[in-house]
Parts: C-alpha cells; structure tokens; sequence
C-alpha cells in the first residue's frame, strides 16, 4: 500500500485509468491520492485500533 504522496509520485494517471477501467470503473473525478494502490485493507486498520475500538 502507498501512502497519498508516494501515490502521487509513483503512479501514472494512464496506468491508474487503465487499471480501474480493466475492473469496470468508470473514473469520474478524482486524482492519484485517491488511487485504489493507496487505500488499506479496512480490517487490518481495525485490528490495528483493536485497544481502541469496538467493533459492531
């Protein structure tokens, strides 16, 4: 996973397109920071936080 300004440095906008277009996305807005490569794994946050949350 990259974080928002390593996006930003190494990933192509063609390539981003190319990748989410191959899955059925249409991209509408948005920029590289926002790319699929920089989002985590939501659990992997949550059991992270696991001392400080609860989980429903």
């Amino acid at each position: 996973m990259l974080g928002r300004n390593q996006a930003l440095k190494k990933l192509s906008a063609k390539d981003v397109r190319q990748q989410l277009e191959k899955r059925g996305v249409t991209l509408l807005g948005g920029g590289l920071d926002e790319a699929p490569d920089v989002y985590k794994d939501s659990r992997q946050v949550i059991a992270a936080q696991a001392d400080l949350v609860q989980v429903w």
